[in-house]
């Protein structure tokens, strides 16, 4: 499972302010691995168990949605996205789109991916 810290799930914020952390510390670019730096005396002091209770209470990655870039008529067997690296700098780090920087930088070209398809009622091909 891969966790997201943008998402203040009220089981995180309860469990910060178990540990005194005010949850409106957490800012809108804060990841989990600004969490871990920031509070790491706190964190380093809790049981295991209580790291991983913390582990818990982390929302769920959201799905990232990108645009079919090719057509049925010209690869009949294969779906080409449309995808832009999403790159910024936030808390005096660098940061990357999980999803966009791995298909980007990481995964090979050719390589599969696991996808699902959602329908857009919105989207007109263009002619």
């Amino acid at each position: 499972k891969i966790c997201d810290i943008k998402e203040k799930t009220d089981s995180l914020i309860q469990y910060l302010s178990k540990m005194n952390i005010d949850a409106s510390e957490i800012g809108e670019f804060m990841h989990f691995v600004d969490l871990v730096s920031k509070y790491q005396s706190e964190l380093i002091s809790l049981k295991v168990s209580d790291r991983l209770e913390l582990l818990r209470t982390l929302g769920k990655i959201k799905p990232r949605f990108y645009s079919v870039a090719s057509s049925p008529a010209a690869n009949e067997n294969e779906i080409h996205l449309c995808v832009a690296a999403v790159r910024y700098k936030a808390l005096n780090r660098s940061r990357k789109g999980l999803a966009s920087c791995f298909l980007i930088d990481r995964c090979p070209v050719g390589r599969s991916v696991s996808a699902f398809i959602q329908l857009n009622p919105d989207f007109r091909p263009t002619l």
